[in-house]
């Protein structure tokens, strides 16, 4: 009996094992769950939603005790794994719960009773050989796990390979690195393949990430943010697990393409993070990459060498005293260079060459001044920022179109707004400068040539035209601005309301005791004769009461003595005819109705007696004669209250044809007698006219000139008009 009893064990245990030899039996213990206890690792399974397995390798013979039950196992045994293993809790991974297949080359024994060559593994499903089939995959995920390896299955495979583990996200998870998050979209995942696996457990593999981002990704850092709205990544690697480290990369000179694209991105970078550029769309084209995981280290370390391709961006530059704002409605090729370590972190920045922003601002402010110009088609040249994170950027000389200038004070703000085809020209690079102990440094020439624009001042807006010139920008502790820019003040209100054009040469805005100051350097004002003959005649008065009490004739003449002109009234004077006479003189016809008053003494004519007896005369005429007007700018030439003062004087004679009114002096025939001797005495008689007066050189309603003080006041004759020449100053 004892025979029996040992040959049917004998033969069953040939039978399980296949072989004349029975092998030496291996306790397996049989463990379904995959602690994850690497946080880098960790942060990946909270948002993948099942991890996809297909491995292979051949079994070492013998049979082997998994929980209870002996597994036999014959020689040259190879086995194919498919599984899918979904992930329920991040922090452990089990495989209870687990789906697929194994299927072996030869037939393997579940307490030595043969199982089928093909094992489907199914949810609940409860026999030897599932778990067997679910101690292999948790095995293989845990080859995946950076770190030492811990169990007994090792012992049960004699070589392995896995063709392909597969990672799929969650949609809508966040994978969160810190302050980094990066939100998952749909149909993104992380596939190793052709993983090629040691005695020592280490691999190699081809890595493949293909994700899709959704809204809200957040990728911040120390030195740059950046943050994305949407986009997706599809990227060729190599991963290479060495011990307790793994290194994924991208294999240099790559055929295919390795983007990540980032749609509606917002990069902040520079000082504070102050610095941004928002795109449309940020596509990265992966030149090197290199991630490097330790475990037990907190931080990786990573490089990455990209280019950039930036399309519709605004860019914002900003320094402690600078600040340019740009759009780019095209693309902007950059390179961007990312360097990471445990210790230190650095990220260099820049543009690949120049381009042209549809729209630029450009801002430069010190402690009490700013400077802003407002462009169009303007051409920034390279930009950098530095892994110190110092920023450096230039505009390249070249032609823009200017749209406004603001220069401001203080509290004093000055615009100079363009119309038309306004033009900016760089002749040379601008670029900022810092002294090591200095303050920063700006020293720019500009060309301008503007067909319209208007001069914004705190009190009044000055339009101008035909500006054309250099424009010099210096910046140090503040801000100056200086020029020799000529433009035109059209129609400005000079002499009393009359429009007159004042060119200007040269303009400077700078800071004088704490108060804004605008310099105009060389004005000149052209005065047409008529405009000072008109401006001058509108204030003589057309009617004049003088008083002459000029003696005509004082001995006596026949039966007369004492003959005077008292008083004359002039009526519808008019000054006609005014003309240029060298520096500060005009001469001009004036013509009037003349009306003098007189009295003439007279005594008998038959009977002469000493007794005199006075009586009154009239004469009339219509007079014309020549007069001279002299003229100067009086008061204080420094301020804009200047005057232009003029002294109008003629003598208008008596004509032949004046009427004389002798009817109280005498009548009948000794009247008429007498009249051409009264006459001839009375042609004597000069009507002399003179009037005084003050004109302002600017009327107080034109606002442009209501605040300037007028200085170096100068005025000369100019063929037939007359030149005024000054400068002037506002102080606000």
């Amino acid at each position: 009996m004892k025979r029996i009893v040992l040959f049917v064990t004998i033969a069953m245990m040939l039978a399980g094992c296949g072989t004349i030899f029975a092998p030496k039996k291996e306790l397996v213990k049989a463990d379904y769950d995959v602690e994850v206890t690497d946080p880098n690792i960790k942060r990946l399974t909270e948002v993948t939603s099942n991890i996809k397995l297909v491995a292979s390798g051949e079994f070492t013979p013998g049979t082997y005790i998994i929980g209870k039950m002996p597994v036999s196992i014959p020689p040259q045994t190879k086995f194919e794994l498919n599984i899918a293993v979904p992930v329920a809790n991040p922090s452990v991974i089990s495989t209870h719960d687990a789906t697929g297949t194994l299927t072996v080359s030869r037939e393997i024994s579940v307490m030595a009773v043969p199982v089928p060559l093909n094992i489907s593994l199914h949810h609940g499903t409860v026999s030897g050989e599932v778990d067997l089939v679910r101690g292999l995959s948790a095995f293989f995920v845990n080859i995946l796990q950076v770190g030492v390896i811990s169990g007994d299955t090792r012992q049960m495979i004699k070589h392995m390979k896995i063709e392909k583990a597969e990672l799929n996200f969650r949609p809508n998870a966040e994978i969160k690195i810190g302050p980094k998050v990066i939100q998952v979209g749909p149909d993104s995942k992380v596939t190793l393949s052709n993983v090629l696996i040691d005695s020592q457990l280490n691999y190699q593999a081809d890595c493949l990430m293909k994700l899709n981002f959704a809204k809200n990704c957040n990728w911040l850092g120390e030195r740059v943010d950046a943050e994305f709205e949407g986009g997706h990544a599809n990227v060729i690697g190599r991963a290479v697990k060495q011990g307790n480290q793994l290194t994924i990369s991208i294999p240099a000179n790559s055929t295919k393409p390795q983007q990540i694209v980032m749609k509606k991105s917002k990069f902040r970078f520079g000082k504070f993070k102050r610095s941004s550029a928002i795109s449309d769309e940020c596509i990265l084209n992966l030149k090197e990459f290199s991630l490097r995981h330790t475990t037990g280290i907190k931080d990786d370390s990573m490089h990455l060498l990209s280019g950039m391709d930036l399309t519709g961006t605004n860019l914002k530059l900003k320094t402690d005293i600078h600040q340019t704002l740009a759009y780019f409605p095209g693309k902007v090729p950059a390179t961007l260079q990312v360097d990471l370590t445990p210790e230190e972190s650095s990220t260099h920045f820049g543009t690949d060459g120049s381009a042209t922003a549809k729209t630029g601002l450009i801002t430069i402010a010190k402690k009490a001044t700013s400077l802003s110009l407002h462009l169009e088609d303007t051409t920034i040249g390279q930009i950098s920022y530095d892994k110190f994170g110092a920023l450096a950027f230039m505009l390249e000389k070249g032609t823009s179109k200017l749209k406004q200038i603001d220069w401001q004070g203080n509290k004093s703000k000055f615009t100079l707004t363009t119309s038309g085809a306004s033009t900016l020209t760089l002749p040379s690079n601008m670029v900022l400068e810092k002294d090591t102990n200095g303050p920063t440094k700006l020293d720019l020439p500009l060309r301008l040539d503007l067909a319209r624009a208007a001069l914004k001042m705190p009190q009044g807006t000055v339009e101008v035209s035909d500006v054309k010139g250099n424009l010099h920008l210096d910046v140090d502790r503040e801000i100056q601005l200086s020029s020799n820019m000529d433009f035109t003040v059209q129609r400005s209100k000079l002499l009393g309301s009359e429009a007159a054009d004042v060119k200007v040469r040269g303009i400077d805005l700078s800071l004088i005791n704490k108060r804004a100051n605008l310099h105009l350097k060389s004005c000149s004002v052209i005065l047409p004769e008529k405009t000072l003959a008109d401006a001058i005649s509108k204030r003589v008065p057309d009617h004049l009461d003088l008083t002459l009490n000029k003696i005509i004739q004082e001995e006596k003449k026949w039966r007369y003595r004492n003959a005077k002109a008292v008083v004359v009234k002039v009526d519808n004077l008019k000054i006609t005819e005014m003309r240029p006479l060298g520096a500060g003189k005009l001469n001009f016809t004036a013509s009037g109705e003349v009306a003098v008053e007189g009295t003439i003494e007279k005594c008998g004519l038959i009977f002469k007696t000493d007794t005199w007896k006075e009586c009154p005369w009239t004469l009339k005429a219509d007079v014309t004669g020549q007069g001279l007007v002299k003229y100067s700018i009086t008061g204080d030439t420094n301020n804009v209250k200047s005057k232009l003062k003029y002294d109008l004087s003629m003598s208008l004679p008596l004509p032949d044809d004046m009427k004389l009114d002798w009817s109280k002096v005498a009548d009948g025939l000794l009247r008429i007698a007498e009249r051409r001797a009264i006459i001839k005495h009375l042609k004597k008689i000069t009507v002399p006219i003179a009037h005084q007066g003050e004109i302002n050189m600017y009327e107080h309603e034109d606002s442009r000139w209501r605040n300037f003080k007028l200085s170096k006041v100068a005025m000369k004759s100019k063929g037939s008009d007359i030149s005024i020449d000054f400068t002037a100053d506002a102080v606000f």
